[in-house]
C-alpha cells in the first residue's frame, strides 16, 4: 500500500527513520476473537478498507503492487482484501501465535496460500 510523506513530491523516493521502537504489553498484545469478529462483519466498516485498497492498488501496474499487513489479525482480513486487489505479494505479519494461526487458516479457506 505504500508509505507516503505529506509534501513529498509524486513519485519521489523518501526515506524515514524510525528513532524508537515501543513495544507495550499488556492489552495491545491481547486479543478477543469476538472483537476481531465484530470488526470482520461491520460491512460498512470493511467495505470502505476494501474500497480504498482497491484505489490504491489501482494506481500500480496490475501484478506488480507489494503490500504489508501489520498485525494481521486471526482473519487477516485487509490482507485477503489487498491480494483479492491484485497485489502481486502481500506479507501478513502477526505476533500472537494464536491469532497467527487462525490467520493461515483464513487465507487458506480463501485459496490464497
Amino acid at each position: 500500500l505504500g508509505l507516503g510523506l505529506a509534501g513529498a513530491p509524486a513519485g519521489s523516493v523518501t526515506s524515514l527513520k524510525l528513532r524508537q521502537v515501543v513495544a507495550e504489553a499488556g492489552p495491545l498484545e491481547e486479543y478477543r476473537l469476538d472483537e476481531y469478529e465484530a470488526m470482520r462483519d461491520d460491512e460498512q466498516r470493511t467495505s470502505k478498507y476494501a474500497a480504498a485498497i482497491r484505489r490504491r492498488l489501482a494506481a500500480f501496474k496490475e501484478g506488480t503492487a507489494s503490500v504489508v499487513d501489520i498485525g494481521t489479525g486471526p482473519f487477516a482480513l485487509l490482507a485477503i482484501m489487498a491480494a483479492r486487489a491484485g497485489a502481486r505479494r502481500v506479507y501478513a505479519i502477526e505476533r500472537s501465535p494464536g491469532a497467527a494461526s487462525l490467520a493461515r487458516e483464513a487465507v487458506a479457506a480463501e485459496g490464497l496460500a
